[in-house]
């Protein structure tokens, strides 16, 4: 929702780059967009090579995978070399890479398809405070499961 003064408008945003929506309002005229934060990463990731399998008898994808080879001065003089798949991401330097799709970007001159591999990457400042709330849950369950069988044991009776 846009408001200006006693005027509002609903707008809906698309995630892209380059779509921007106009919206006129109170005498003004606006372009509102919506794009990712874009940020330049201290190391250099290169895609290898982009595979994907197929259910048999099927054309639906049944797994994708990128081949990446990273170089970081800070880390190392050779380059580090890892998988990407769909469940199984990869980590460097605080940022967390995900496979997310892969398209056929056309052919080489062997014939052969290029593929283009489309990649997520996150990075979450907070993740060792989120580890260290579940183990507090975590002990926190294993005390009360102490205490409980502590205090609520069957006391001996008393002999006449």
């Amino acid at each position: 929702i846009v408001r200006r003064g006693s005027d509002q408008q609903d707008v809906v945003l698309r995630r892209s780059d380059r779509q921007t929506v106009t919206v006129e309002i109170g005498g003004r005229t606006l372009r509102i967009g919506y794009r990712p934060q874009s940020l330049e990463l201290d190391f250099a990731v290169m895609l290898l090579r982009a595979e994907q399998t197929t259910d048999p008898g099927t054309s639906m994808p049944a797994s994708q995978s990128s081949h990446v080879m990273i170089v970081d001065p800070a880390v190392s003089t050779e380059p580090i070399y890892g998988v990407i798949s769909l469940n199984e991401p990869m980590s460097h330097g605080g940022f967390t890479f995900y496979q997310s799709s892969l398209q056929i970007a056309g052919r080489d001159s062997q014939g052969k398809p290029v593929r283009r591999s489309a990649l997520v990457v996150t990075r979450d400042p907070g993740i060792r405070l989120k580890y260290a709330g579940a183990m507090m849950v975590g002990l926190g369950i294993a005390c009360m499961f102490y205490m409980r069988a502590y205090f609520f044991k069957p006391r001996p009776r008393a002999r006449s």
